[in-house]
């Protein structure tokens, strides 16, 4: 026997119910619109919340005009505050906006709000806005010095290299500083802002500015007077080479009058580096730059002049003025006959040949005389 079921019009069984109802909930779900992540305003105060809802803490979110804030450990933008950041420091102004490419005086980060005021310094924050430390700046044509704690620096810096003004502009060129001895002393700074001093085995540094030479010693001190620059700190590896340096320090050329503690003066002629000329100049005999003279009381004088190779001698033949004698025979007020070649040099005394013989040595320079 066939039996035939038929759904009746109106009827609704389970099944089909249970469908409709899941269908219905799934359509009001896809209608609740998502949550806009963002900048949201509290009050005077910003937050950021992510699209769960979640607000950012303790990191950077871009602004509208593409900068970023910060939002510290409770949610909020920081504004006109220090910000610290796995080590490094930064910081916002009154808008939230980080400091870059530039100079701020502020009180420094370690300060706590009620504590005792700490004065204020000059930061200076790179392209990251990351706070510098401990390095050269260079802006606006000028540069500077900030320390480990970021401050810019003033007065002597690195060991006494480099000195930075009231504005902690490292200064150039010549300055008049206060030096460890506490006096006032002359400085030459090049344009890295690096003073010239000696170093190493050096006791003295000699450099030429602007078409003259000067003398520095290990601390950067401007030299003057009589100066051994030949002087090592290994006592074995220095060489006698003295050079002479006036009041202001140059390196003197040409003729100098010196003037004896009796009163005496004593002619000198020196090359442009300040060395003596040792040998005839402008017809006068010099030796490392002193003028050799005879006393009055001979009228002439034989000066044996060492030659490099030890033991050796070149004898000259000068008056009361230092001139040379040169191609005559003459007698001294004393007796002694001599005769000298075109080049002043004596070929004999009294008759007999002066070639190879030491008379009277050179009078050295008095390294006293100024």
């Amino acid at each position: 026997m066939n039996i035939n079921m038929k759904k009746q019009p109106g009827i609704c069984t389970a099944g089909v119910r249970r469908t409709l109802l899941l269908a219905a909930a799934a359509m009001m779900v896809w209608s609740v619109p998502a949550l806009a992540a963002g900048w949201t305003k509290e009050g005077t105060r910003w937050q950021w919340y992510s699209v769960k809802g979640e607000p950012a803490v303790s990191t950077w979110k871009k602004w509208e005009d593409g900068t970023e804030r910060w939002l510290d450990e409770t949610g909020f933008m920081l504004t006109d505050s220090w910000v610290k950041q796995e080590g490094n420091y930064y910081y916002v102004d009154e808008d939230g906006v980080r400091l870059t490419n530039t100079w701020a005086e502020l009180n420094p980060p370690e300060q706590v709000k009620g504590s005792g005021d700490l004065g204020v310094f000059q930061y200076y924050f790179g392209n990251t806005g990351k706070m510098a430390d401990d390095r050269f700046i260079e802006k606006d044509g000028e540069q500077y010095y900030v320390g480990s704690d970021g401050k810019m620096q003033h007065g002597w810096l690195k060991e006494d290299v480099y000195y930075a003004d009231e504005n902690g502009v490292l200064v150039t060129g010549w300055q008049e500083l206060d030096g460890p001895d506490g006096k006032e002393h002359q400085y030459y700074f090049g344009p890295n802002g690096k003073k010239t001093r000696a170093s190493g085995e050096e006791l003295y540094r000699v450099r030429e500015i602007n078409d003259t030479e000067y003398c520095f010693d290990e601390n950067g001190i401007l030299q003057t007077g009589w100066i051994d620059i030949g002087q090592k700190k290994d006592k074995s590896e220095s060489t006698a080479d003295w050079r002479y340096y006036d009041d202001d320090g140059a390196a003197a050329s040409g003729r100098v009058i010196f003037n004896a503690a009796d009163g005496t003066q004593t002619s000198y002629y020196f090359r442009k580096n300040g060395s003596g000329i040792t040998g005839v100049f402008d017809s006068r005999l010099y030796y490392e730059g002193m003028l050799q003279q005879a006393s009055a009381k001979t009228g002439y004088r034989v000066v044996s002049v060492p030659e490099k190779e030890q033991g050796k001698y070149v004898n000259y033949l000068v008056d009361t003025k230092g001139n040379v004698v040169k191609k005559e025979k003459v007698r001294s007020k004393n007796g002694v006959r001599y005769e000298t070649d075109a080049g002043g040099r004596v070929r004999t005394v009294n008759g007999k040949p002066a070639e190879g013989k030491k008379y009277s040595l050179p009078t050295e320079p008095g390294r006293n005389e100024t």
